[in-house]
């Protein structure tokens, strides 16, 4: 979980060699021991804390996304709607100005 270890014996062992009883040594090293634990534990907490607040975030961004993806795609349809009209009218235009031009030309070689 955390990066930091704990040497219990060596801590023990330095308590006794100041002069505390073993027991007390071995004692105070647990008390020690789940102190270190319990902070860790803290910090952990904190970022499981930071990453849930960062994943709300993330989720609300890609929210976000999909609705403005949403809107282009319909600017683009409408778009693309009103550009296959104006090229139908320009295609059926033509086809009349070179259906006429076909009959004025057929008329003139006769």
């Amino acid at each position: 979980m955390n990066g930091v270890t704990f040497d219990t014996l060596n801590y023990s062992k330095a308590l006794r060699e100041a002069g505390m009883p073993q027991e007390q040594a071995e004692a105070f090293t647990e008390a020690q021991k789940a102190v270190i634990a319990e902070v860790f534990a803290v910090q952990d907490l904190a970022k499981q804390a930071d990453i849930m607040r960062l994943e709300a975030r993330i989720e609300e961004n890609r929210l976000d996304l999909e609705a403005k993806i949403e809107t282009k795609v319909h600017e683009l349809d409408a778009k693309i709607e009103a550009t296959k009209h104006d090229l139908l009218k320009w295609i059926i235009g033509l086809a009349f100005a070179q259906m006429a031009l076909m009959t004025g030309l057929l008329a003139f070689l006769r």
